[in-house]
Parts: structure tokens; C-alpha cells; sequence
């Protein structure tokens, strides 16, 4: 409906009120000199220049003012909501009957133009996106009231990441490849590793950051190793830098022989650890566990060894028999052959 006056009525028409003070009930008498409340004039009312409320459809409300007011936006009411226009050409809206009438009830938020959640607590202001695979998202919320659904928010772009086992190095400890790499420390929740050759599964679920692949397993000729990382939810990681590991020619054949401490596994360890080693030649060879104050506790090689791959087992006792206690230790490697010495040392620990 429209609202509107004949002349010799009030100049402008006025609503049913009540009267907004200082502002729609405002009237001068003297030409502008000087204005007054229609309160003055026992009148609760506020001045109503013209206004159109369309029905209580969820149309937008309009106003159609006079040229010294400003613009506003179209704003959704029901047909009660009462407007006003102050003597100052600014508008303002009754807004107990506009709480009144327009109740909050919750947010919807959308991820790529689809809903994914409706909070139905309009207290609940966070939402929490989980288990996302890799890949760019974008978010919006809306607000759901007793009338319908608001405009969407600003839209925000996410950029989700998974994180890439580094560092991942293959080693040769005949008959064993060793294959290690560094552990992630993402806040998001990791579930296990996985190993890939030549892009095809070798072996998955692995939840140490340390495997042992049977030399003998491998086709014959170069491949190359990755490793994954799989997250909750079930999604993958890219694969990590690449790896050079190579099979046998033959069921005879064996690599190519280095002089070389390989390390030891499991590392940390309890109740024992695997040491590894390799010569390229014959040689006089000695490997002793040191304390972290340098004392020696256990020599555990001591002698001349032949060229091949070897492989001896730490059970965490010293060279009396008696069990050391748990923490870091040493282990060095000293080889006297004709091509010259070789000396290596590196850390373990014993965990009780």
C-alpha cells in the first residue's frame, strides 16, 4: 500500500508512530528558524514524506524520497516495519520492531558455491574445514533468518598444502636397501608413508620414518624411489625427491663394493641394533660403542674381515656383560686396507 495526503491534512503525512525523538517528529514553525517536537503538540507521530512497503512476500522495501534525502539499499522487512524521515534528509529504521520481527537463526557456510554445513546456534561464529585433500577452496557464509536467507559474505580463498617427505635417501646394505627420509612435524594429523617405484605401490602403511626393501626383490636394472605421505581423510601427498635404486643383473651379481659404515637399524632402538657395514678390500677393521663422555663400552669388531658386506648386533651391554642404561651412544669405524684407512662415526640411541 502507498501512504499519502490530501492537502490541508498534515504537509507531509505522518505514520502511526510512535515518534522517534529529534528526528521524524521534528517541525519548525517560523520557517526553519528554529524546529520542535510533535510532542510538543501532544502528536506521537513522525513525519512521512511518501513511502511503498510491498507485502509480507520477502520483497525488498523501497523508498521513493525527495531529492534531499539520501539513497539507501534495499533492505528485507515484513509490511510492518515502520520507516522514518528526519527533518535532516537522513533515514532511520525503528529497530525494536525490526528485532521484533527478523529473527536470527543460524549461518550456512558454502565451499565452492555448495553448501557444506547449516549452524543452527547463531552463537557459533567458527567452522572448521577437515580433512581436505590438496587443492585451492573458497568459502562463504550466509545468515539464515526466520524470513529467508541473506546475501552471501566476502568470499575467502584457501590454499590447502599437504606436506612432502623430504630428504628420502636409499642405501646399500647388501642383501638390504635402506631407504630413510626426514619425519613430518605438520600439525595435521599423519596416518602413514608410503613407497612407490617406478610410480607403482611397493609397500604402504609404514608409520616410521625408516624401511627395508630385499635387494632381491628388485627387477634388474635402475629404478626410481619415492615416498608419500597419507593424511586423514585418505589423502596422498605429491612424491618426494627421487631416489636411484638399481636390481641385480644376475642372481649372481653383486654391487659395486665401498668401504662405508652404512648406520645402524632400528635407530632408536631397545633391545638391540643392526650395524651395518661394507669393504671394498680385505682389511683390518675395528667398530667400538662410545658413551656420550667417550669412554668405550663395547668393542664389537676387532679384526681382519674380508671384502663383502657385513653386518653386526649391538644388544646394549658392554664388554663386562652388564646392560647400559638408555640415551646416546657412539659407534665408530676404523679399517686399515691397501688402498688406505677408512674412519667414520655416528649416533644411536638406546630407548628404555
Amino acid at each position: 500500500y502507498a501512504t499519502n495526503h490530501a492537502a490541508g491534512e498534515f504537509p507531509a503525512g505522518t505514520d502511526p508512530g510512535p515518534a522517534i525523538a529529534g528526528y521524524g517528529d521534528m517541525i519548525t514553525m517560523d520557517g526553519g528558524a528554529t524546529w520542535d517536537p510533535l510532542s510538543g503538540l501532544g502528536l506521537d507521530y513522525n513525519w512521512n514524506l511518501q513511502g511503498y512497503v510491498m507485502g509480507s512476500d520477502g520483497e525488498a522495501l523501497a523508498m521513493a524520497l525527495s531529492q534531499r534525502t539520501r539513497k539507501v539499499a534495499p533492505i528485507r522487512f515484513n509490511s510492518n516495519v515502520q520507516l522514518s524521515v528526519t527533518h535532516n534528509s537522513e533515514r532511520k529504521t525503528n529497530t525494536a520492531i525490526t528485532d521484533d520481527l527478523r529473527i536470527l537463526l543460524g549461518y550456512k557456510i558454502y565451499k565452492d558455491g555448495v553448501e557444506l554445513v547449516y549452524i543452527e546456534d547463531p552463537g557459533i561464529l567458527t567452522y572448521t574445514d577437515v580433512g581436505l585433500d590438496t587443492g585451492v577452496y573458497e568459502y562463504y557464509a550466509t545468515a539464515i533468518y526466520d524470513e529467508g536467507e541473506s546475501y552471501p559474505s566476502n568470499t575467502a580463498s584457501v590454499e590447502i598444502i599437504l606436506p612432502i617427505p623430504q630428504n628420502v635417501v636409499a642405501t646399500f646394505n647388501y642383501p638390504y636397501i635402506l631407504v630413510t627420509w626426514d619425519p613430518i612435524s605438520d600439525s595435521r594429523d599423519l596416518v602413514c608413508y608410503n613407497i612407490y617405484i617406478d610410480d607403482e605401490l611397493h609397500a604402504g602403511g609404514i608409520t616410521s620414518t625408516m624401511f627395508i626393501i630385499d635387494y632381491g626383490s628388485i627387477p634388474p636394472g635402475m629404478h626410481i624411489l619415492n615416498v608419500t605421505a597419507e593424511y586423514t581423510g585418505g589423502w596422498e601427498s605429491g612424491f618426494s625427491n627421487d631416489a636411484m635404486i638399481w636390481g641385480p643383473n644376475s642372481s649372481n651379481d653383486i654391487l659395486q663394493l665401498q668401504t662405508e659404515l652404512t648406520g645402524n637399524y632400528p635407530n632408536p632402538f631397545n633391545p638391540e641394533t643392526t650395524i651395518k657395514f661394507t669393504l671394498k678390500e680385505d682389511s683390518d677393521v675395528s667398530i667400538e660403542i662410545y658413551n656420550i663422555k667417550g669412554a668405550v663400552v663395547r668393542t664389537l669388531v676387532d679384526g681382519e674381515m674380508n671384502a663383502t658386506y657385513h653386518e653386526v648386533i649391538w644388544n646394549g651391554k658392554d664388554n663386562t656383560g652388564k646392560q647400559v642404561g638408555c640415551g646416546l651412544y657412539f659407534y665408530k669405524m676404523v679399517s686399515e686396507g691397501n688402498s688406505g684407512d677408512y674412519i667414520s662415526t655416528k649416533k644411536m640411541i638406546l630407548l628404555k
